[in-house]
């Protein structure tokens, strides 16, 4: 009886996989070499067969849905990091994420030589809060072993219902031992865009490219268009990217009308497909513009700000980026479930590739707080003598023409602010260099 299911199971899954090949049987064109039906069909056999010993043979009895999930599961797994079979929960799971909500620790993880890597952290989560940083790799996650484990699982076992624990194994590099972290889960509502105000610049700050992202960010814009904002500093670190389109509509936000924004090509494409800005510049190119990046920028934020360098719209400020510049795509295979497969690579508008070279800042700023010199035990000023002339002149407080009164103070960054990040410091300093040098 069990050698008939074999056999009914084998005739089926043979018959599933032949329509299959005959209705996706490539053109000459887009392979190398052309398998005749023969050879295809001995292919076939073989992959029939492996399926076939594991219902048999294996050492614990599957159902056969199972099996024929971990054999795409496998398949995939071996192409590159990102490619990867969908079940149910991992459908749900991405939609949730580029919708900006979902349950979990707060960070974005990929696959970097095998190792499950964090790409960025997502401010303001309980792994932002716990330490987690850009780089980390993970080892253990709830005591199981996490190198050898796909992507699809690792989401799955770290994503969970609020208030309960995850702990996760780090090895960081610099430290001598791995680090634990016991981290509680909760609801991760990504608000992707946030802005602040230093004095006349304007600071946007965003944490993903979900699907609210350029229109948050044109809002913004609009707010501040006719209010005598200076300058504007973009804010794309620890940013692993999102939604290709919304990396398009906010490069669409900065650069002028008719720009190559990026490229891309695929294996049947003779040529470069290129998409161009749409709209004319919201803040024009008068104002200066500073793009902060760093290892944790990936992807779309790659996109975004290697489009600004390539057309000289801005100065990019930090450290060279994470290297994502390949295209994935989500096919429906029914059930619920989908099959996400690396479809091609982006370039910049200047034929640049992204992928594995990242984002070279025009200036390279470390992630530390400004360095601080302690104040001498004895200084002396002009000021400091009893009988120093005096200041004749009546001090007054310049009017700012930005009307602070309106910004929340929350919204406000300080000098004091600045003194904990020297990367966003540098950007201030390089914005006021520019503002006074096209003043003249």
């Amino acid at each position: 009886m069990k050698i008939i299911k074999i056999l009914v199971s084998t005739l089926l899954l043979f018959g599933i996989l032949n329509a299959e090949v005959v209705k996706t049987q490539p053109n000459k064109e887009t392979v190398k070499k052309e398998l005749s039906p023969e050879d295809r069909l001995q292919q076939i056999k073989k992959l029939q067969l492996a399926i076939q010993l594991v219902e048999a043979l294996y050492v614990e009895e599957k159902d056969f849905d199972e099996i024929i999930n971990n054999f795409i599961k496998g398949g995939l797994k071996n192409l590159d990091p990102h490619s990867t079979y969908l079940d149910e929960k991992g459908m749900k799971g991405l939609k949730e994420t580029t919708e900006g909500e979902f349950g979990g620790v707060g960070f974005v993880v990929s696959k970097k030589k095998g190792l499950l890597t964090i790409i960025a952290p997502i401010e303001d989560t309980p792994a932002f809060k716990a330490g987690i940083k850009s780089g980390d790799i993970i080892a253990k996650i709830d005591g199981h072993n996490a190198l050898d484990i796909s992507l699809d699982e690792a989401v799955k076992k770290m994503r969970g219902k609020p208030d309960t624990k995850v702990t996760l194994v780090i090895l960081r590099d610099g430290e001598t031992k791995p680090l634990t972290f016991n981290i509680v889960r909760a609801v991760i509502q990504v608000k992707s865009v946030k802005y602040k105000i230093y004095k006349d610049t304007l600071y946007i700050k965003v944490t993903s490219f979900d699907s609210h992202v350029s229109e948050d960010i044109k809002k913004i814009l609009i707010q501040f268009k006719d209010k005598h904002i200076r300058g504007i500093v973009l804010d794309l670190r620890n940013n692993p990217g999102g939604l290709l389109n919304e990396a398009i509509k906010t490069s669409d936000l900065f650069v002028k009308k008719g720009k190559i924004i990026v490229q891309s090509k695929n294996r049947t494409s003779k040529g470069f497909k290129k998409v161009f800005s749409k709209t004319d510049n919201l803040i024009t190119e008068e104002v200066p513009l500073v793009v902060l990046v760093n290892v944790g920028s990936a992807s779309a934020s790659e996109i975004v700000s290697g489009c600004i360098q390539d057309h000289n719209r801005g100065i990019i400020i930090g450290e060279k980026t994470f290297g994502k510049g390949s295209i994935q795509q989500i096919f429906d295979i029914g059930n619920k479930e989908g099959i996400k497969i690396t479809i091609g690579r982006y370039y910049l508008p200047s034929g640049r590739t992204i992928q594995n070279e990242g984002i070279t800042p025009d200036l390279i700023v470390l992630d530390t707080p400004v360095p601080t010199k302690e104040k001498p035990v004895l200084s002396f000023k002009e000021a400091d003598y009893e009988n120093s002339l005096q200041n004749n002149i009546k001090k007054f407080k310049k009017e700012e023409k930005l009307d602070k009164d309106k910004v929340e103070d929350k919204n406000l960054i300080t000098d004091k602010d600045l003194l904990k990040d020297l990367q966003l410091k540098s950007a201030i300093d390089v914005l006021t260099v520019l503002i006074k040098s096209s003043q003249k």
